[in-house]
């Protein structure tokens, strides 16, 4: 088997690399899922900059994709993403094949034995703050991490097609201020997932492995935050129960201490911007859901127009 390149197997259902010594016999190398190990073995240099394993591939607009075999114009499917963003050291599991079972799909990873981490946190209600320090630090790993623009999607230009999409939805007021108040995040380089939080995280081996890697683009970390914070810290909404079955007094609990965690070591006005916009960066991700996720597409219609956009636009009257 190769991945990337190198020779490798599965000894005990661990990823093992595989080398051979002076006398020509197989030594195996347990790559698993950590991650500098796997760059080691990939040929990258310890402390320097995560390299990307399609950077030589990147010559002209279209070669990516002939690199990665997606046809020109069509959207990069996740179970590359996920392996590209392996590499560039985000906990991210290897997806193999996306599969079929009467109308749901979804995607085959590679673990045999790891678990949810919103069960968790449910089985383990006196550790949240514990937990919450796991997720706040898996962020930072994943926000840390520059982003390929030959690979991924930049998320202010994908937020502004969506709001432009919901236009139905908005006054024209409305519709101004959510694309005023876009123009005002910071722009970045460094990655973001777009959908983080404890049902898209599995736990192996006490490690946080993110999964579902099909809205990874690059901008800043707000917009995580500001999905973590939908999830979670909003219990009105009710969504924690909805998306990850954890109770919503424990999801708020959750939020409250993943919040104090991941603002902990930036700079004050960091989590002022965040606490003064915190209602538009949740409705990022509600927004978006509106566009393609048409169950339930009433409900988060209701959610933006009768909780989030009153309360965004209150802040921005009263600053």
């Amino acid at each position: 088997l190769k991945y990337h390149g190198a020779p490798y197997t599965y000894k005990d259902g661990v990823l093992h690399g595989i080398e051979q010594d002076q006398n020509g016999n197989d030594k195996y190398y347990r790559i698993g899922n950590n991650v500098s190990r796997l760059k080691r073995y990939l040929g990258y240099k310890d402390g320097g900059a995560p390299k990307h394993w399609i950077a030589k591939a990147i010559k002209h607009p279209d070669a990516l994709h002939k690199t990665l075999g997606v046809p020109e114009g069509e959207k990069i499917p996740a179970k590359k993403l996920a392996k590209a963003a392996f590499v560039m050291g985000i906990p991210t599991a290897i997806s193999y094949d996306v599969v079929t079972c009467g109308s749901r799909t979804g995607i085959v990873f590679e673990f045999l034995d790891a678990k949810l981490f919103s069960e968790v946190i449910r089985e383990n209600p006196k550790n949240v703050d514990h937990y919450a320090t796991l997720l706040s630090d898996t962020a930072k790993t994943l926000h840390a991490a520059k982003g390929d623009p030959q690979l991924l999607p930049d998320m202010k230009q994908r937020m502004r097609g969506y709001i432009r999409e919901i236009g139905y939805l908005l006054t024209s007021e409305q519709s101004y201020f959510l694309l005023s108040k876009l123009e005002s995040l910071p722009d970045d380089d460094h990655c973001v997932h777009f959908d983080l939080h404890s049902s898209n995280i599995m736990v192996q081996n006490g490690e946080l492995v993110i999964i579902d890697m099909g809205d990874l683009s690059t901008g800043t970390y707000l917009f995580d935050v500001g999905l973590i914070f939908l999830i979670y810290g909003i219990p009105e909404l009710e969504i924690s129960m909805l998306a990850t079955k954890i109770p919503t007094e424990q999801g708020l609990e959750f939020w409250r201490s993943f919040e104090k965690h991941y603002f902990a070591d930036k700079p004050a006005e960091d989590r002022r911007f965040f606490e003064e916009n915190k209602y538009f960066l949740a409705s990022m991700r509600t927004i978006h859901v509106i566009t393609f996720l048409t169950r339930m597409r009433e409900k988060f219609e209701r959610q933006l127009t009768d909780v989030l956009l009153p309360r965004m636009m209150e802040a921005g009257r009263s600053g």
